[in-house]
Protein backbone atom coordinates (compact mmCIF):
# COMPACT_ATOMS: atom_id res chain seq x y z
CA UNK A 1 0.00 0.00 0.00
CA UNK A 2 2.64 2.10 0.94
CA UNK A 3 4.04 2.21 -2.94
CA UNK A 4 0.67 2.70 -4.19
CA UNK A 5 0.73 6.18 -1.61
CA UNK A 6 4.12 7.41 -3.42
CA UNK A 7 3.24 6.82 -6.94
CA UNK A 8 -0.04 8.67 -5.91
CA UNK A 9 1.69 11.41 -3.92
CA UNK A 10 4.15 11.61 -7.29
CA UNK A 11 1.27 11.57 -9.96
CA UNK A 12 -0.50 14.61 -7.43
CA UNK A 13 3.09 16.28 -7.33
CA UNK A 14 3.65 16.17 -11.19
CA UNK A 15 -0.15 17.60 -12.12
CA UNK A 16 0.78 20.38 -9.51
CA UNK A 17 3.87 21.36 -11.63
CA UNK A 18 2.00 21.03 -14.96
CA UNK A 19 -0.62 23.50 -13.62
CA UNK A 20 1.53 25.91 -11.82
CA UNK A 21 3.71 25.76 -15.63
CA UNK A 22 0.21 26.40 -17.32
CA UNK A 23 -0.87 29.41 -14.69
CA UNK A 24 2.44 30.78 -15.54
CA UNK A 25 2.48 30.77 -19.13
CA UNK A 26 -1.23 32.51 -19.15
CA UNK A 27 -0.07 35.27 -16.98
CA UNK A 28 2.88 35.56 -19.92
CA UNK A 29 0.61 35.43 -22.39
CA UNK A 30 -1.02 38.62 -20.49
CA UNK A 31 1.75 40.34 -19.59
CA UNK A 32 3.80 43.52 -21.04
CA UNK A 33 6.66 41.42 -21.92
CA UNK A 34 4.34 39.01 -24.60
CA UNK A 35 3.20 42.38 -26.06
CA UNK A 36 6.66 43.93 -26.16
CA UNK A 37 7.92 40.40 -28.10
CA UNK A 38 4.74 40.25 -30.48
CA UNK A 39 5.36 43.96 -31.31
CA UNK A 40 9.17 43.35 -32.15
CA UNK A 41 8.64 40.12 -34.37
CA UNK A 42 6.14 42.18 -35.89
CA UNK A 43 8.00 45.16 -36.44
CA UNK A 44 10.40 42.38 -38.10
CA UNK A 45 8.62 41.13 -40.46
CA UNK A 46 7.51 44.34 -42.05
CA UNK A 47 8.89 45.56 -45.17
CA UNK A 48 11.95 47.65 -45.25
CA UNK A 49 11.30 49.74 -48.15
CA UNK A 50 8.20 50.13 -49.98
CA UNK A 51 7.47 49.26 -53.75
CA UNK A 52 7.74 53.07 -54.63
CA UNK A 53 11.37 53.09 -52.95
CA UNK A 54 12.48 49.94 -54.62
CA UNK A 55 11.20 51.62 -58.55
CA UNK A 56 12.65 54.80 -57.64
CA UNK A 57 16.01 52.87 -56.59
CA UNK A 58 16.34 51.13 -60.10
CA UNK A 59 15.72 54.09 -62.04
CA UNK A 60 17.80 55.80 -60.07
CA UNK A 61 20.43 53.30 -60.92
CA UNK A 62 19.65 52.89 -64.64
CA UNK A 63 19.70 56.79 -65.31
CA UNK A 64 23.09 57.12 -62.97
CA UNK A 65 25.08 54.48 -65.07
CA UNK A 66 26.63 55.88 -68.21
CA UNK A 67 28.00 52.99 -70.11
CA UNK A 68 26.32 50.37 -71.86
CA UNK A 69 25.83 46.41 -71.14
CA UNK A 70 27.00 45.54 -74.54
CA UNK A 71 30.72 47.43 -73.47
CA UNK A 72 31.29 45.68 -69.79
CA UNK A 73 29.24 42.38 -70.68
CA UNK A 74 25.84 41.46 -68.22
CA UNK A 75 27.67 40.80 -65.12
CA UNK A 76 29.75 44.15 -64.44
CA UNK A 77 26.57 45.48 -65.82
CA UNK A 78 24.26 43.49 -62.92
CA UNK A 79 26.76 44.64 -60.52
CA UNK A 80 26.98 48.26 -61.24
CA UNK A 81 22.70 48.36 -61.38
CA UNK A 82 23.04 46.36 -58.02
CA UNK A 83 25.55 48.93 -56.20
CA UNK A 84 23.40 51.99 -57.35
CA UNK A 85 20.18 50.75 -55.88
CA UNK A 86 21.48 49.94 -52.97
CA UNK A 87 23.23 53.30 -53.01
CA UNK A 88 19.88 55.18 -53.34
CA UNK A 89 18.13 52.90 -50.82
CA UNK A 90 21.24 53.90 -48.49
CA UNK A 91 20.23 57.94 -48.98
CA UNK A 92 16.84 57.19 -48.31
CA UNK A 93 17.13 55.45 -45.03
Amino acid sequence: MGRVKDVHFEFINEMNQMVDVDYQFEEYLQSEDYVNEVNEVLEETKPKYSSSDVEQAISYAFNSIIVESDEVGKDVYGKLVHEKVIEYLNKIQ
